[in-house]
């Protein structure tokens, strides 16, 4: 069997970074009391209408597929966010060489903390019941930093507004555009609704590099009053 550490890593990097940092911008496009346009925007407006829209909170559904050193990597999970506190949750269950895993991590801003708990991984002396605190943005925590919330549709480059397009019976917009975030070079699909909320409805993140893969995010409810709660600390260990 391979390794786990190192390629678990290398999984996680792939996907959480990506993910986490788009999940989080992609929830504040479009909800209600965003007016809509009269006629077509073009992509910096459409662009602009995401990165000015405000919400309570936002669910998703996830999933990755992925080769990492020639070894293909696949996953599932779920996640949550909200605006008051800022909070993200975001639970990935990960099949790779044969061992499934779960990662899960909570983001709290206000505390600039992350914590991470890993299920699943059987290697001797480590406890999988424990989360991990660290810093967001330290080096240990940056596979696992969804607070990026505002920066990342800023990053975009390279965008096109591809037109008119239709998901699961929702009328809306494709756009693209190219990211360097996390240190990989990705190509994002958004699909924001046309109804006048731009809400967003699917996010494609397709990477490159020693951590390629396509992780597919579908928006599933926003303002139903979830809340996100903290690891209790006696669960909690510094990382």
């Amino acid at each position: 069997m391979t390794p786990m550490p190192k390629l678990v890593r290398r999984s996680v990097a792939g996907a959480l970074v990506l993910f986490g940092i788009l999940a989080l911008t992609a929830c504040g496009a479009g909800l209600p009391g965003v007016a809509g346009p009269t006629a077509t925007p073009n992509v910096q407006t459409i662009l602009q209408r995401v990165q000015q829209a405000k919400y309570n909170d936002a669910t998703f559904t996830l999933n990755f597929t992925g080769s990492f050193s020639g070894t293909t990597s696949t996953g599932t999970g779920n996640g949550k966010i909200t605006k008051n506190p800022e909070r993200a949750d975001i639970s990935l269950t990960l099949s790779v060489s044969g061992q499934q895993i779960t990662v899960e991590s909570i983001t709290d801003k206000a505390t600039n903390a992350a914590y991470t708990k890993i299920s699943g991984l059987d290697l001797p002396g480590f406890d999988g019941s424990k989360w991990t605190k660290t810093d967001l943005g330290s080096s240990s925590s940056s596979l696992f930093d969804t607070s990026q919330i505002t920066d990342f549709s800023k990053d975009l480059k390279n965008l096109k507004l591809v037109g008119n397009d239709t998901v699961d019976g929702t009328k809306v917009w494709h756009i693209t555009g190219t990211s360097t975030a996390g240190g990989q070079n990705s190509t994002i699909d958004m699909y924001v609704t046309q109804d006048g909320n731009y809400y967003p409805k699917k996010v494609v993140v397709t990477s490159t590099g020693s951590a390629a893969g396509t992780f597919t995010l579908d928006f599933t409810s926003f303002n139903t009053g979830i809340t996100i709660s903290l690891p209790p600390a006696d669960q909690v260990q510094n990382g």
